[in-house]
């Protein structure tokens, strides 16, 4: 997630890139996974899928974290 925090919007291209996932179904099954397990628990999750211009992606929506 600081990759996402850092960067504030990613294509799923790029986040994997930076990841180093081959499987776009890997990303999308841990970032699913993640979406899923806040709701149960009733914990926004600090980013949200979205769209590039014709991209899948991701848009950081949660606190900065501070630099230490």
């Amino acid at each position: 997630m600081i990759y996402l925090e850092q960067a504030e919007l990613t294509t799923v291209r790029e986040a994997m890139d930076a990841l180093e996932i081959e499987d776009a179904k890997a990303l999308g099954g841990l970032t699913g996974s993640i979406n899923r397990w806040g709701r149960a628990a009733g914990i926004p999750v600090p980013f949200e899928n979205t769209r590039i211009g014709t991209e899948r992606g991701y848009r950081w929506v949660g606190h900065a974290l501070e630099e230490t």
